[in-house]
């Protein structure tokens, strides 16, 4: 190949290159000014129909007044029983709820607040007030004596029963003088009844 035959080639080559530089920019600087032609179209559209922003009223909030179920949980650490009590509310706000509890019921904790159900909870390391214990008293009265827990989770002595100790079972007497633990008013009265009979 002479140089001529490449000198024209080459120049054919960046004449190509101009062109496609050419157009690339001229598309380039067509869509730009389509983009600020929309643009002024707007705005020109803007200030002949005077949009005016819609206004939107804010009304104060207002806390909506529900029935509500408080639950009070005690829970007592040393039998694990647990003991639960429930007051309503009927058309109350939360916040008036919560405020009344907080000044009657400081002790109790908040564990759960649902819209419509607010669950406290207490913790006691004693038992109970449900438990008993029978216990032998005097012999020589022929005396059982029965302890219930008190509200400060101590037993303290709640009644005493005569029994004809004589007729009783060897274990049943032995069982007496440890204490006969009862839980609950029903199994009191069935342990007293297989001691009476």
């Amino acid at each position: 190949m002479s140089n001529k035959a490449l000198y024209r080639m080459l120049v054919g080559t960046v004449l190509v290159l101009v062109i496609t530089i050419g157009l690339y920019v001229g598309m380039e600087i067509a869509e730009e000014k389509e983009e600020n032609n929309v643009a002024n179209k707007i705005e020109y559209t803007d200030e002949v129909l005077d949009v005016v922003s819609p206004v939107i009223e804010v009304k104060p909030y207002i806390e909506e007044k529900l029935s509500v179920v408080v639950k009070y949980v005690d829970i007592y650490g040393e039998c694990g029983h647990e003991k639960v009590q429930l007051e309503q509310y009927n058309n109350a706000k939360i916040d008036n709820i919560l405020e009344q509890i907080k000044q009657k019921k400081q002790e109790y904790s908040l564990m759960e607040n649902n819209s419509n159900m607010l669950i406290f909870q207490k913790k006691y390391d004693c038992f109970c007030m449900d438990h008993f214990l029978i216990k032998l008293g005097d012999e020589t009265k022929d005396e059982i004596i029965i302890y219930k827990v008190d509200d400060t989770g101590k037993y303290a002595m709640y009644e005493t029963r005569n029994v004809e100790l004589k007729y009783l079972r060897e274990t049943l007497m032995s069982e007496l003088k440890v204490g006969i633990n009862a839980y609950g008013y029903e199994h009191l009265l069935m342990i007293l009844e297989d001691i009476e009979s």
